[in-house]
């Protein structure tokens, strides 16, 4: 059995745990964006709620927030495009603690519309809490990012398909 410090160094260079965390946090961002798509004019609410957009770009914002989170889900899952795609997921998670941090600071409390949990009975009113899941979930995109092997990946697969192909 490897020492602690070598299993770190397997996952930072990427392994199973890098990939399931990849696959995992490509569901969440497809799940997270499925209610939102299906039900824009809730989700402009909601985003009208953490009052950073102004009332004309609510309906734009509405669908390019669920969308993108869909695109970036589906490159998750299926790795491709990998870093990018990761890079711009912690963009986005970043943009989400940031404006749950200011109306935090703000003193505001509503339903973050994040996964929409509420359908389950569970509560997702923005704090500390929701922050701090957030942050974890940066933290997991940032590993994901900083892996440099990726198995069972789309981006895997096309590049043992260029180097048999020279």
């Amino acid at each position: 059995m490897g020492s602690i410090k070598t299993k770190v160094q397997d996952t930072l260079y990427g392994n199973y745990l890098t990939a399931t965390v990849r696959v995992v946090m490509g569901a969440l961002f497809i799940y997270s964006s499925l209610f939102k798509l299906m039900d824009p004019v809730s989700f402009s609410r909601v985003i009208a709620n953490y009052g950073v957009l102004p009332a004309a770009l609510l309906p734009y914002g509405a669908l390019f927030v669920p969308g993108l989170e869909m695109v970036l889900g589906l490159a998750l899952l299926a790795g491709f495009r990998i870093r990018t795609s990761s890079f711009l997921s912690l963009l986005l998670m970043g943009a989400f603690i940031a404006v749950i941090s200011l109306n935090v600071a703000r003193g505001n409390s509503f339903d973050c519309g994040c996964f929409e949990l509420e359908r389950f009975g569970l509560s997702e009113t923005i704090g500390p809490g929701i922050i701090a899941r957030d942050t974890t979930l940066a933290a997991l995109l940032l590993l994901v990012f900083r892996a440099r092997r990726h198995v069972f990946s789309l981006d895997r697969a096309l590049e043992k398909r260029e180097l048999e192909n020279l």
